[in-house]
C-alpha cells in the first residue's frame, strides 16, 4: 500500500469519526431542553426571540459558534491564540466546559468543518432574521459580529500590525452583510 493511499484511507476514517460525533454532540444538544441556556448569547432579547421562536438548541450551539468557527479557520490554520481565544470567548459566553456545545466548539477546533457549514450558517440567518424583531436582530448581530471580532483579533498579526488577515476580514464583512441593513 503506497502513502497516498493510506492518506486517503487515514482521511476517510477521520471524516466518518468525526461526522459520527458530530451527529452524536448534535443529538445530545436536542435532547436537553436547557442546553440553549449555555449558549451566553449576551442580549437576552434574542435569547428569548430564538426560545419563542422554537429555535432548537443544536441550532441555537451552531448559530453562535459558526462564526466564530469560521474566523478562526479563515486562514487555513487554526493557530493556538485563536484556540485560545475561542474557548475563552466560549466560557466567557457561558458555554461550560464539558456542555456539549463546548464539545462540539472542541471538535471543530480539532478539525476545520466543511465550508458549506459557513454558506447554510448565512442562508439560516437570513431566514431567522425575516422573522425576528430589528431590535432582536441587532442584538444578536452585536453579539456575534464582537466574537467573530475578538477571535480575529486573536492570531496577533506581525509585531501587533495587521492584527486582522485579509481573509479574515472577507469573513468579517460576509458575516455582517447576512444580517439586513
Amino acid at each position: 500500500m503506497d502513502s497516498n493511499d493510506l492518506q486517503v484511507r487515514g482521511r476517510s476514517l477521520e471524516d466518518a469519526f468525526f461526522t459520527r460525533e458530530n451527529e452524536r454532540l448534535r443529538l445530545g444538544l436536542r435532547a436537553d431542553p436547557a442546553a440553549a441556556t449555555d449558549l451566553g448569547l449576551a442580549d437576552a432579547g434574542a435569547f428569548d426571540r430564538l426560545r419563542d421562536m422554537d429555535v432548537a438548541g443544536d441550532t441555537v450551539a451552531a448559530l453562535t459558534l459558526i462564526p466564530v468557527v469560521a474566523i478562526a479557520w479563515a486562514d487555513g490554520d487554526l493557530h493556538d491564540k485563536e484556540r485560545a481565544a475561542l474557548l475563552q470567548a466560549a466560557e466567557a459566553a457561558g458555554i461550560a466546559p464539558g456542555s456539549a456545545s463546548h464539545v462540539l466548539l472542541e471538535s471543530w477546533l480539532v478539525r476545520r468543518p466543511d465550508p458549506e457549514l459557513f454558506e447554510r450558517w448565512k442562508s439560516f440567518i437570513v431566514a431567522l432574521c425575516a422573522d425576528m424583531p430589528p431590535r432582536a436582530v441587532e442584538g444578536l448581530r452585536a453579539d456575534l459580529l464582537h466574537r467573530a471580532h475578538a477571535v480575529a483579533d486573536a492570531a496577533g498579526g506581525i509585531l501587533g500590525f495587521a492584527r486582522v488577515s485579509a481573509r479574515e476580514r472577507e469573513i468579517l464583512i460576509e458575516l455582517e452583510h447576512a444580517f439586513p441593513a
